[in-house]
C-alpha cells in the first residue's frame, strides 16, 4: 500500500496522497461511472476477493452507505477515507508510514501468555 500511495516517494503518505489513493478505489467500484457505488457493483468487485472473505454487495456496501440511500456516494467515501486515515496515523504527525499501514491492517500479536 505504502508504494502504491506514496506519489512523492518521501517513504510516507499524507493525508492527500491517501484520500487520491480512496477516490482511485471508489473510481474502480463505479462500474458504471454514475458517480455512485451501489450494491451490483461491490458485488462484483468480490471477484478480487478470497471466497472465504466474500460478501454479498448488499453487506459490503450497508456499513459503508452513511445516509441509508443504498448507493456509496463520493462524499461518503471520501469522509470514510479521512476517517480511516485519521485511524491510522497513530503518532498523529499527519502521515502514515510502513508501521502505521502495517498496524492497521494486522494489529501486533498480543504478548505471549505467561
Amino acid at each position: 500500500d505504502l508504494q502504491r500511495m506514496d506519489r512523492d516517494g518521501d517513504g510516507r503518505v499524507s493525508s492527500g496522497e491517501h484520500a487520491d489513493a480512496a477516490k482511485a478505489a471508489f473510481d474502480a467500484l463505479d462500474a458504471d461511472r454514475d458517480y455512485h457505488v451501489d450494491a451490483a457493483e461491490m458485488e462484483e468487485a468480490n471477484g478480487n476477493q478470497p471466497v472465504a472473505h466474500r460478501l454479498s454487495g448488499d453487506e459490503r456496501l450497508k456499513p459503508l452507505d452513511s445516509d441509508g440511500d443504498g448507493e456509496l456516494s463520493p462524499d461518503e467515501q471520501a469522509d470514510r477515507a479521512e476517517a480511516g486515515f485519521k485511524a491510522r496515523d497513530a503518532d498523529g504527525d499527519g502521515f502514515l508510514d510502513l508501521r502505521e499501514l502495517r498496524d492497521s491492517i494486522a494489529p501486533p500479536a498480543a504478548p505471549p501468555a505467561t
